[in-house]
């Protein structure tokens, strides 16, 4: 009888999808996660037709991309900002610089919503501060950039062009045939048909063996520079993506040449402007938004997507269901079968340990964006609270990011002051060992407040 019920509900289905299309009638579509991604794909797909609905588990969305206030003083009216009778500070609790700047315009023309207003930060992108060396500048002016390298290294001006021209060419390359690209499976990631018209171009930009892009980075700069203050001026953004300069492939030198090509930029008013501008959008077109709702499950029905169930045991029915959330949660909590196997062999980026503070004033010696490295140069990169970690709890010295968006945005601080968030890689859940995150907090604050 069970199967019976099933055949008919089956014959059922198949009638109502064959109806629809035959009307034109739209597709119902679900959107799981509410952060850029999903907000983007939901705007792109109401314009086009579909109907759809955008589950949020938590209060608001935007996912990562968040911008928060903290207020000292109580109440902040208009008045006591003015007298000084109370300060704000407002901070990027997730992204904190914008890069490839014309994609974010492209992609906002395309659906049709008002990009905030872009910033850039110059003449400094970054401040490199070391522990045993002077700071560099990761500098907007290419000669200026050349000048500073050759105080440090004799020559290093030079090699600097041709590392910045193999890099262009890496990231020219990299983003046409990767990066802008969806692969079905590794044949297709590596199929030498694709690959081969791309070898002109390497040549090009001096990368004669393209197997050298998957050297690992630091290794690769050693053929332009011997001072490793110079590599890691230009390895340290490894950091983004939880690698090392001793483990991330040759091909990550495109992050540092579109920080010097397209340059690093900063939303006026924060990220938070571009999560809302993107929000409004989204419900103006017609996407309904659910928020502090969970999904359950995806729900599969004859090896094809039939809708989602939430917590609440409530099922939505969809045509299409699409998962913004990250990809091992979705694989784990979201998905059943063959469709759910995790990876084990995968690598996940480092944990964070995040400060926000408000600073009434000073901050001369620091940029926008500040990168701190530690003397313990090899080591530093283990992640403390791991088991092969050597710097936690003894050495008092890490690496860590320290952001300063009133050095290019005066809105983001009231007054004088400066709002600073710092970011300090430690170990993720998965690998903390023998240490609580409570003592890397207070190892980590020791650490940033000796620095």
């Amino acid at each position: 009888a069970a199967d019976t019920r099933r055949e008919r509900e089956r014959g059922e289905r198949r009638e109502r999808e064959e109806r629809r299309e035959e009307r034109g009638m739209a597709k119902d579509v679900v959107v799981i996660g509410g952060g850029v991604g999903g907000l983007a794909s939901s705007i792109r797909l109401q314009k086009s037709g579909y109907r759809c609905r955008l589950i949020e588990k938590n209060a608001r969305t935007g996912g990562r991309m968040q911008s928060k206030v903290m207020r000292v003083g109580g109440g902040c009216d208009e008045k006591k900002r003015r007298g000084g009778g109370c300060r704000e500070y407002r901070f990027d609790t997730g992204p904190s610089l914008l890069l490839f700047p014309q994609v974010y315009r492209e992609t906002f023309q395309e659906i049709g919503v008002e990009l905030p207003d872009l910033l850039e930060v110059e003449p400094t992108a970054y401040r490199v501060i070391f522990e045993d060396a002077p700071p560099l500048d990761l500098l907007t002016d290419e000669d200026k950039m050349a000048r500073q390298l050759d105080k440090v290294e004799a020559g290093a001006g030079e090699s600097f062009g041709r590392m910045l021209k193999a890099s262009r060419v890496a990231l020219e390359v990299g983003v046409d045939a990767f990066i802008a690209r969806s692969f079905t499976s590794f044949a297709d990631f590596i199929n030498p048909v694709r690959l081969i018209p791309l070898l002109p171009k390497l040549f090009e930009g001096g990368i004669i063996n393209p197997l050298e892009l998957l050297f690992p980075l630091d290794a690769w700069l050693r053929q332009f520079f011997e001072s490793p203050h110079i590599r890691a001026l230009f390895t340290f953004q490894t950091l983004y993506v939880g690698l090392t300069p001793f483990n991330a492939p040759s091909a990550f030198s495109l992050l540092a040449a579109t920080e010097l090509t397209d340059g690093v930029w900063y939303p006026k008013g924060g990220f938070g402007q571009i999560t809302e501008a993107l929000d409004h959008a989204a419900r103006d077109c017609g996407v309904v938004i659910d928020t502090e709702t969970s999904v359950e499950r995806v729900v599969v029905e004859d090896g094809r997507v039939r809708g989602v169930t939430l917590s609440s045991g409530k099922r939505i029915d969809a045509d299409i269901v699409i998962c913004n959330a990250d990809l091992p949660y979705a694989k784990r909590e979201l998905l059943e079968g063959r469709s759910a196997a995790v990876d084990r062999s995968m690598e996940y980026s480092a944990g964070i340990i995040e400060f926000c503070w408000g600073v009434a004033d000073g901050l001369d010696g620091l940029s926008q964006h500040n990168v701190f490295l530690s003397r313990e140069w090899e080591d530093s990169w283990i992640r403390p609270g791991s088991a092969k970690g050597k710097l936690f709890p003894q050495v008092k010295s890490g690496n860590f990011y320290c952001h300063v968006p009133s050095k290019t945005d005066p809105s983001a601080s009231t007054g004088n002051g400066h709002s600073v968030m710092i970011l300090f890689p430690v170990a993720h859940k998965g690998e903390l060992s023998g240490a609580d995150y409570t003592e890397l907090v207070a190892w980590s604050r020791e650490v940033i407040v000796q620095r």
